[in-house]
C-alpha cells in the first residue's frame, strides 16, 4: 500500500478533525500529513468531501456524509448494480461522476443520495471496431474520451477535427485540454482568461489546435481553473492562462498568458536544468515533479495546498522547491485538485 500525504483544504475527518465539528470553520493543512489508514490505495479531491479508494471499493467522506455521523466514510454502490466494479470517480460540486467497468457513466447526487445512468449518444464512425469511453474529465461540464480518440462533451459528440485521435483530455472550469497521438494540444471552450492558448481571449466551440506549441511534442496535459500546464517530450514545462495567483509561474507576467510559455526554474545556488516528468493544476496552483524526485510549486498557497506554512508563503508567483520529507521514501504519484494536494510514497 503507498503512504499518502495530505496538504490543502480539509474536507473529511478522515484527513484531521480539529475544529471539524463546526461546519462553519474552514480548516487549512499548511503541511502535508500522513493518513494513519493503511487500506487506502488512492484518493479523489473534492471541494468539501473526498473520494476513497480500498482497491476497487470506492468510499465517501466529508462534509456532506451527515445522515451517518458515527462514520467516517460510507461505501458507494449502485442500486441493483452491486456487482458492477468502478474504474474512474471524479468528485464534483453535487455529483460524484463514475466510470463502471462496462464502460458507462453513472451520476451519484451528493446530497439526495440518487443515482442516475448517463445516457451517451456515440454514432458509429468505425465498422470494425465498436466505439465506447475510456475516461471521463470534468469542470462545470463533463467529457469523455472513447476508445477511438473522439471527445464527447455528455451526452452528445463534440465536433471532432478529421483524421485526429485524442488519447488524453482536462477540464477546467470553462474550457478542455485535449492531447492527441502525435503530441499536438487542442482546446475548446471558453476563452476569457487565456485559457485556450491561441493567443486572444475568444471562446471556441470545437476543438481548435493550440499553434504556439506544434513542432513540439507533448506528452502530458493537465487543466486548473483557468489554467494549463503541458509537459514536452524534452522535460520542459509550458503554462497559459490566467496568472492572477501565480499559478503559471511566470513571475514577470501580471494577469494573463495568452499562449504556451515555457516555465523557467530560478535557483539562486546553481544553474541547472530541470527535466518535468509529471504536473498537476489545482484550481489557482500548480505543482510538478523533476526526474530526480523533486517537487515544485506555484501560485496560491492559501489553504496550505503546496505544503508549505501559510505565514511564510501566502503565494508563490515562480517555481518554488517544495523541500518536504517523507521519511527517506521517494515519491511514487501525486494529484493537485481545487484546493488540495496529495502525495503517493513507497
Amino acid at each position: 500500500m503507498p503512504k499518502i500525504y495530505f496538504s490543502g483544504l480539509n474536507a473529511s475527518k478522515l484527513i484531521h478533525e480539529n475544529n471539524f465539528h463546526n461546519p462553519g470553520t474552514v480548516l487549512a493543512i499548511d503541511k502535508f500529513i500522513s493518513l494513519s489508514y493503511d487500506d487506502i490505495t488512492d484518493i479523489e479531491i473534492g471541494w468539501d468531501y473526498i473520494l476513497i479508494w480500498k482497491n476497487n471499493d470506492l468510499y465517501i467522506s466529508g462534509k456532506i456524509v451527515t445522515n451517518e455521523s458515527n462514520k467516517l466514510n460510507r461505501l458507494l454502490k449502485i442500486p441493483e448494480h452491486t456487482n458492477l466494479k468502478f474504474k474512474q470517480a471524479i468528485a464534483g460540486s453535487e455529483n460524484v461522476t463514475i466510470l463502471t467497468n462496462d464502460n458507462c457513466i453513472w451520476m451519484y447526487n451528493i446530497y439526495n443520495e440518487t443515482w442516475k445512468k448517463v445516457k451517451i449518444f456515440i454514432s458509429s464512425v468505425s465498422e470494425v471496431e465498436k466505439e465506447y469511453v475510456i475516461k471521463i474529465a470534468q469542470g462545470r461540464c463533463t467529457v469523455a474520451l472513447t476508445n477511438l480518440g473522439r471527445i464527447l462533451n455528455i451526452p452528445i459528440s463534440v465536433n471532432n477535427p478529421e483524421v485526429v485521435k485524442f488519447i488524453d483530455v482536462a477540464c477546467g472550469y470553462d474550457h478542455v485540454i485535449l492531447l492527441t497521438e502525435k503530441g499536438d494540444v487542442y482546446t475548446t471552450g471558453m476563452g476569457t482568461r487565456g485559457q485556450l492558448g491561441h493567443g486572444d481571449l475568444e471562446d471556441c466551440d470545437k476543438p481548435k489546435l493550440v499553434e504556439a506549441i506544434t513542432g513540439l511534442k507533448i506528452v502530458q496535459i493537465s487543466a486548473g481553473g483557468w489554467h494549463n500546464a503541458v509537459i514536452s517530450n524534452q522535460g520542459d514545462l509550458y503554462t497559459w492562462g490566467w496568472n492572477n495567483q501565480g499559478q503559471l509561474g511566470q513571475p514577470n507576467i501580471e494577469n494573463i498568458v495568452a499562449v504556451p510559455t515555457i516555465v523557467d526554474f530560478a535557483n539562486e545556488i546553481e544553474e541547472k536544468d530541470y527535466n518535468v516528468t509529471k504536473v498537476e493544476c489545482g484550481s489557482t496552483f500548480t505543482i510538478c515533479i523533476t526526474d530526480t524526485g523533486e517537487l515544485w510549486g506555484s501560485g496560491s498557497n492559501k489553504y496550505g495546498q503546496l505544503g508549505l506554512l501559510r505565514k511564510n508563503i501566502f503565494v508563490s508567483k515562480l517555481f518554488i522547491p517544495l523541500n518536504i520529507n517523507y521519511c527517506n521514501l521517494p515519491i511514487k504519484d501525486f494529484k493537485c485538485r481545487e484546493w488540495s494536494c496529495c502525495i503517493f510514497t513507497g
